[in-house]
């Protein structure tokens, strides 16, 4: 599913996939940062703070991938490679 929404093609997608792909990056970029960040935390507050991060990243990410899939079901062409 996800290979079809990065797949690169000669279509121009509509603006809200363009934007979906730039969330969903931009996203995934922030949970790695997080878990980079609570790896390196050893204040127990920062730790706990991390933690927070990293659950609303994940949940965020996952939310985003399901928007994703209602695209895959909505259109049946390969979706452009920005």
């Amino acid at each position: 599913m996800l290979k079809r929404l990065f797949r690169s093609a000669t279509d121009n997608p509509p603006p809200e996939l363009i934007k979906l792909r730039r969330e969903i990056e931009l996203t995934r970029t922030n949970l790695e940062l997080a878990m980079a960040n609570f790896d390196q935390a050893v204040d127990p507050t920062m730790i706990d703070c991390y933690i927070y991060e990293v659950n609303a990243e994940q949940l965020r990410y996952q939310f985003l991938l399901k928007q994703a899939k209602q695209y895959d079901h909505l259109d049946t062409k390969p979706l452009p490679m920005l």
